[in-house]
């Protein structure tokens, strides 16, 4: 029955993918039977090789289990395997996908990084590329994507400060940005997981620093909206401030629908416009 409903699964991956050319290297239909056993294998730790290995494990569940994507599972399967093979695994490039912007910026910072600190700090530089190439598997998902790219962004940019050791923080590095639902400004599991990370990266710092900016989608007045982006932006701070961030580190604003991340036209409700951008600087 398992098997089934997984095909299932996967064939409505398949048309999403035909659809969107989303389809990633590797990626096959056949691989969707071994991906389960993939993801509840203990392996060991502590190679640059076995650590990418554990990383592409994690982003293999990650999209079988929470984005129910068996399809792009396989993909970073495929990639699990040969780290745990020995061979180190490479970032896939975005030039092959016509991508642009900052997921061009973060490849490079990606491979960088990784050759410079891959041996000394493994696990997180093993996790930054994995976590690179989730984050470009959701941006060529476009509006089909269930986890929204910034969230993945976010994520790979903790584990580039992480990586680095915090010798290196382009503002790219150190921009996370956390969405929101609907008309709201409470922060759900994913967006707490981000400023988390924030945390993470700020403690780090001698001198940090923090522009927390809210925005809104077009839906609403302009007037309705800036006090959406502000109450959103607060929500960060409090939140950061909970967490042993000091205030006098944040600066806060909002922008209601004038600096939009996707245009759109007057009064559309678009997911990827519902955001805070946390910036650091030190």
């Amino acid at each position: 029955m398992k098997a089934i409903f997984r095909t299932v699964i996967v064939g409505a991956a398949l048309a999403v993918a035909g659809c969107t050319s989303s389809n990633l290297p590797g990626a096959n239909l056949g691989d969707t039977f071994f991906v389960e056993g993939f993801i509840n294998e203990e392996l060991p730790g502590g190679s640059y090789t076995q650590e990418q290995a554990r990383a592409y494990q994690a982003r293999a569940a990650f999209e079988a289990q929470e984005d129910t994507n068996w399809y792009d599972s396989t993909a970073f399967y495929r990639k699990g395997q040969i780290a745990a093979s020995g061979q180190e695994v490479m970032p896939w490039d975005p030039a092959e996908f016509g991508l642009s912007g900052d997921i061009v910026t973060g490849y490079n910072q990606t491979v960088a990084a990784a050759a410079q600190y891959k041996d000394v700090r493994p696990e997180p530089c093993a996790r930054m590329v994995a976590l690179y190439d989730h984050w470009l598997e959701q941006t060529r998902e476009g509006s089909h994507s269930i986890t929204a790219p910034g969230v993945v962004q976010g994520q790979w940019a903790g584990a580039y400060f992480e990586c680095t050791g915090g010798v290196a923080t382009p503002p790219d590095a150190a921009r996370y940005i956390v969405y929101f639902g609907f008309d709201r400004s409470d922060l759900d599991a994913q967006a707490r997981g981000v400023l988390d990370d924030v945390v993470a990266a700020v403690s780090g710092l001698a001198n940090p620093q923090l522009s927390i900016v809210g925005h809104t989608d077009t839906a609403g007045s302009k007037a309705y909206n800036q006090g959406l982006s502000e109450r959103r932006a607060a929500r960060v701070a409090n939140y950061l401030a909970s967490k042993g961030v000091s205030r006098d580190r944040m600066v806060t604003a909002g922008r209601s629908e004038l600096e939009l991340a996707v245009p759109t036209g007057d009064g559309v409700p678009e997911a990827g416009n519902r955001r805070v951008e946390v910036s650091i600087t030190e």
